[in-house]
């Protein structure tokens, strides 16, 4: 069972120290003095001012402006996240859960997601203005929503699974619990860009360890589950006088695949099985130099759930086998067959 990976989430704590962005500054250059506020620390941007000495449209320049505004915001962003993942690996001895570096959409993400625009074009001198922005804070508040969602989800995931596996539907919580693996991958995600966007330390230590907790349990939670279906099994098989353990053995190893383990109290079973099965001759038939006998295996099945003291099943089951070596052969085949229709009938019933 592959364990999850969100301890090693705690190496982007240890980047906290280069979490603050340093870009190059268009301060330098011209553009409306209401833009000021967004070259501010507090926002993450680039600006791009230039001459219409082409003659192109007031828009069609505007846009070719904002174009390379969001490239170079883009690429500031990436270079940074290209930084930050070789510290990580290292801090880690070369490894993290996702490649960070490996992120060349960022622009597109930030685009739909943060990237706030504006654009400016005096008309008389042809002089054209773009800036592509994010707002560290703003940033930060959208991942931490982002990271509270993931967080939330993987808690109900953990409750479900508590409901199901106390309503005796164990296999489902397994189910639940390891589909709530997928989870994680998002959460080291908000994570890092927490850290990008400058996020305390303490606050990251906070989430992370919220991620370790639920981590664990969810580890500690799949442990108690492996094989957790308790059943009681009494099977007792009749071939026309002479007691047979096949059948009972063949129920165990179909039902073991399925997460069940075997008590012998019924007081300590999730649920109790009961089979009782008898043999009968049915016909024979003469086929050239020989003769084949058939007989028919009847079982009476009852499962009840230990739980409630209800029973949940009762029925009877018949299979005919045949064989070339008399009637007793012939009801030994007939339980192979019976076998796999009772192993059926019993997972369906006890809600692996």
């Amino acid at each position: 069972m592959r364990r999850i990976d969100v301890f090693a989430m705690k190496k982007l704590l240890l980047l906290s120290a280069v979490s603050v962005i340093t870009f190059f500054n268009a301060a330098a250059q011209e553009y409306p003095i209401e833009w000021e506020r967004y070259t501010s620390r507090e926002y993450i941007y680039d600006i791009k001012t230039g001459s219409n000495t082409a003659g192109m449209s007031e828009t069609d320049f505007t846009d070719y402006l904002l174009n390379s505004a969001r490239t170079g915001l883009a690429l500031q962003i990436q270079v940074h996240v290209k930084d930050v993942s070789e510290l990580a690996k290292e801090q880690a001895d070369g490894r993290i859960s996702i490649e960070y570096s490996s992120r060349t959409n960022v622009s597109t993400d930030l685009d739909l997601k943060l990237v706030r625009t504006k654009t400016a074009y005096d008309a008389v001198s042809g002089q054209g203005y773009a800036i592509a922005y994010v707002n560290r804070d703003e940033a930060r508040s959208y991942y931490v929503n982002e990271l509270t969602l993931t967080c939330n989800s993987i808690d109900n995931s953990i409750i479900l699974a508590g409901s199901l596996e106390s309503a005796g539907f164990k296999s489902r919580a397994r189910t639940e619990l390891e589909s709530s693996k997928e989870y994680f991958a998002s959460a080291e995600i908000s994570l890092f860009w927490m850290n990008i966007f400058g996020m305390s330390q303490p606050e990251l230590s906070g989430w992370q360890e919220r991620l370790n907790a639920a981590g664990r349990k969810i580890e500690g939670m799949l442990s108690e589950l492996e094989h957790a279906t308790a059943v009681c099994l009494s099977c007792n098989a009749d071939i026309f006088g002479v007691g047979d353990a096949a059948l009972q053995n063949e129920l165990k190893g179909i039902l073991s695949e399925k997460g069940c383990s075997f008590v012998e109290d019924p007081s300590l079973a999730d649920w109790s099985v009961t089979v009782e099965v008898t043999s009968r001759e049915y016909n024979k038939m003469d086929m050239g130099s020989g003769t084949y006998y058939f007989s028919y295996a009847d079982a009476d099945i009852f499962i009840d759930r230990m739980l409630t003291s209800q029973r949940i099943y009762g029925n009877r089951v018949s299979a005919k086998g045949g064989h070339t070596k008399g009637y007793a052969e012939a009801a030994r085949a007939a339980f192979k067959d019976l076998a796999e229709e009772l192993g059926t009938i019993i997972i369906q019933n006890i809600q692996l």
